[in-house]
């Protein structure tokens, strides 16, 4: 592998983090990688930093990670553009995958109104373990 192939792969690596999606498991492995190829070839810190450019997130695969961790609780989520939606009891949750901003909204009278408005995955699967019924395996331990 060239040099330039490394601080490519070095730079994109070091995108990996849970503010975009990532699972804690996905950013140590992209960490230790990266550290890995940066050590390998001997690369010093400001030639890696002057490759890394930060272009738009791309927004179409993060909706696999906010579906992924729907389906961990049991529930589905349907998705168009850069905006998905599920229902958790009677809220509609809607998220904007393009900020990943989640929101949470309970039908009233004049339709729907916000309830809460959260930024992250952790923050949504934290919400999700709050608020949705515990599913029970039949199986042994």
């Amino acid at each position: 592998m060239n040099r330039e192939a490394v601080l490519r792969k070095v730079s994109l690596l070091r995108r990996v983090t849970s503010e975009r999606g990532a699972t804690p498991a996905e950013c140590e492995n992209a960490t230790r990688l990266a550290k890995k190829l940066a050590d390998d070839l001997a690369l010093p810190e400001d030639e890696i930093i002057r490759v890394t450019f930060e272009p738009s997130p791309n927004t179409r695969r993060s909706w696999v990670y906010w579906e992924q961790a729907a389906s961990e609780f049991g529930l589905g989520m349907n998705h168009f553009g850069l905006r998905g939606n599920l229902r958790v009891g009677d809220a509609l949750i809607v998220i904007d995958f393009d900020r990943s901003q989640w929101t949470v909204k309970k039908p009233s009278p004049m339709g729907y109104r916000e309830v809460m408005r959260k930024t992250g995955l952790d923050s949504f699967r934290e919400f999700l373990l709050q608020h949705t019924p515990r599913r029970y395996s039949l199986g042994y331990a």
